[in-house]
């Protein structure tokens, strides 16, 4: 069975209104998978306050800004975490080479072993770190009331097994599925296809909520499901036909009441 097209709707993005309580579960939906960096698990933070700690502690960083950092960072992160993905490197040696490429960005060129003691002290300081993305918790316990939830993630399966275990969220969730699992990374729509097929839910069951618009929102549209796009960080919507737009989870009735509703205009 091929994907089902997109459906063209309506738009709508923000937060819902729909009040305190509770909204009733679509009938025909059984499952929600969910992104789990920056949409289950607050990557942004942990990285920032990591990044901010290092930078207090090294002249040549505070030499730039702190967002000047960040976004050299990130992009390092995306270019390097590639590699991790087609297994040309390992964490570990991915993150001090990361640190080797930013430093020298920076002006002072590290040798391997000072690259690998500051990689080590940014891991340090971004477990300390670790939290949920605010409100994710009491949604995932309304939502897991009366559907199967599960992650989708192109990243190591131990790393994200321990953020979910870090902030207390691993037994909300019924399986985990990652790349190297899957075989596949988003947006292939074949990962999405394996979580679904071990959560026991079709395509048209579930619906898939990502922050990431080219690999959670397009990748899950590919597959066949309903894409909630959780933009907190309020980015242009490329096209709100695509996606309902959730920016906060606070409160759960009202983010429930969004993912309910992206459901019910599928079925429309």
């Amino acid at each position: 069975m091929s994907p089902r097209a997109p459906k063209r709707r309506r738009d709508l993005a923000g937060p819902a209104r729909t009040g305190a309580k509770a909204p009733n579960r679509p009938e025909g939906l059984r499952g929600v998978l969910f992104d789990l960096d920056d949409t289950v698990f607050d990557h942004a933070h942990a990285l920032t306050q990591a990044l901010d700690g290092i930078r207090r502690s090294e002249p040549v960083l505070r030499k730039r800004s702190a967002e000047e950092i960040r976004r050299k960072y990130v992009e390092l992160l995306d270019q390097f975490h590639r590699r991790v993905l087609n297994g040309e490197l390992g964490e570990s040696e991915s993150r001090a080479l990361r640190f080797q490429a930013l430093f020298r960005w920076a002006g002072l060129p590290l040798k391997v072993n000072e690259a690998r003691e500051r990689a080590a002290e940014y891991r340090r300081q971004y477990l300390d770190h670790r939290r949920a993305v605010p409100g994710v918790a009491p949604l995932l316990t309304g939502l897991a009331k009366s559907a199967r939830l599960g992650i989708v993630s192109n990243n190591p399966r131990r790393g994200q097994l321990d953020k979910l275990r870090a902030i207390g969220l691993a037994d909300r969730f019924k399986v985990v599925m990652t790349s190297e699992e899957a075989g596949a990374a988003k947006p292939d729509p074949e990962i999405f296809q394996a979580a679904l097929d071990k959560l026991g839910v079709a395509r048209d069951e579930a619906v898939m909520v990502g922050d990431s618009w080219a690999a959670d929102v397009l990748g899950a549209r590919a597959a066949g499901l309903v894409a909630v796009w959780f933009n907190r960080r309020r980015l242009p919507n490329p096209d709100p036909s695509l996606a309902v737009e959730l920016t906060d989870y606070r409160p759960a009735s009202d983010a429930m009441g969004m993912i309910y509703l992206a459901f019910r205009l599928e079925e429309e």
